[in-house]
């Protein structure tokens, strides 16, 4: 008896909170200048129907936040009647059409160029990249197009173009993929095909697919995420011309904090093991994950690299912020003629809240066991 009594005043606190709770019967999206309202929808978590709790508005903001594409958000909930209500966003949008400038010099190699990217083309979150680097001995022109919905579907599309000479060798590299990502994108499937033709080589084709899985623990912090993320990529293409597969594992790992509101770091660890052909290798920078390797050089098959790097924020505005990096690395390169790298450096970071791709960066890189140094001024595009 005693029991029942217990349990009775337990019953009647837990039936009053669930009366208390409303449901979302509209959520309304205000300010958009270019994108879509479904675009919007379909980027958050929080769907109509849904509970509204403490923890909505945080969700809101974290899922529109990692689009990249909104630099303001806010929110408002407001009661239909007991059970329902209406939640109303309120958004500022990114400018995503940016001309992106890139110059490097690295061991009296100058190279410059000009990329143009949209972020938000035709305001529904496809990507359209495209430009050209000239160096003293090279010159390398890139398209890339990616739908993340192909025709409204949950399946994307990514389409890449890249024409290079150096030293008179020509290379043509036209990649077609499909995927689809599962588990709030935590695991991805990728299948597509891609072909290469070298001058004075025959067109090589290579179908296969990728699988993926990311783990993203970031939040988005006033001056930058901070948290672990992790990504693991296995591709298996199938040489045609040589009847043989070609398997490629990628990993990388990178933590990003804070020691206070100014003082940021971020630590990173990245592993490459492949088997892929020289035709696979494109590039419009240094080996993918290492800035002390000159810009010159080729993606690598086989790499390990580990950095840190120090960001002291020098300066936090309505609409800009700037930061001093240091960092150093140090690394494996395991190809041709393998050796290891290590690199010291700093510069200096300008972020501006309201364009997409915000960084304009210098930095100035000292390569330790080559004795040499690199400086690459950039906007938009990082190393």
């Amino acid at each position: 008896m005693m029991r029942n009594l217990f349990l009775l005043p337990l019953m009647s606190l837990c039936l009053l909170s669930s009366l208390g709770a409303q449901r979302i019967e509209n959520i309304n999206v205000m300010g958009l200048q270019r994108t879509k309202k479904f675009i919007v929808l379909d980027l958050l978590s929080v769907k109509k129907g849904d509970e509204y709790t403490e923890e909505t508005n945080e969700k809101v903001k974290q899922d529109l936040l990692k689009s990249g594409l909104f630099f303001d958000i806010e929110t408002e909930f407001n009661s239909i009647d007991e059970d329902t209500g209406e939640l109303t966003i309120f958004l500022q949008e990114k400018w995503t059409l940016i001309p992106l400038p890139f110059a490097t010099v690295s061991s009296g190699n100058i190279s410059g160029g000009l990329f143009l990217l949209d972020s938000n083309l035709l305001g529904l979150r496809k990507s359209l990249v495209t430009g050209s680097v000239v160096s003293s001995d090279s010159l390398i022109f890139l398209l890339t197009y990616v739908d993340p919905n192909l025709f409204g579907s949950p399946y994307k599309n990514v389409t890449n173009f890249f024409y290079g000479n150096e030293e008179d060798i020509t290379r043509l590299t036209f990649t077609q993929a499909f995927g689809r990502d599962f588990f709030d994108k935590t695991f991805g499937i990728t299948t597509g095909l891609k072909g290469t033709f070298i001058e004075d080589e025959k067109w090589e084709s290579y179908p296969g697919g990728t699988l993926n899985l990311n783990w993203d623990k970031t939040k988005q912090q006033d001056l930058s995420p901070t948290g672990f993320m992790a990504g693991l990529s296995n591709d298996l293409f199938w040489d045609v011309s040589n009847t043989r597969p070609v398997p490629s594992t990628t990993l990388e790992m990178s933590y990003k904090g804070r020691f206070s509101k100014r003082n940021l770091f971020n630590v990173n660890t990245a592993y490459r093991y492949s088997d892929e052909p020289d035709s696979f290798r494109s590039s419009i920078g240094g080996s993918k994950g290492s800035f002390s390797l000159p810009g010159s050089e080729y993606y690598p098959n086989n790499f390990f690299t580990s950095y840190g790097e120090y960001a002291f924020a020098l300066y936090e505005g309505d609409s800009f912020y700037s930061t001093l990096n240091l960092y150093g690395e140090r690394g494996y390169q395991d190809d041709e003629d393998p050796f290891w790298f290590s690199g010291i450096g700093g510069g200096f970071q300008l972020l501006l809240k309201k364009i997409a791709i915000p960084a304009m960066a210098f930095y100035s890189i000292y390569n330790i066991e080559e004795d040499t140094w690199e400086s690459v001024f950039s906007i938009g595009i990082s190393r």
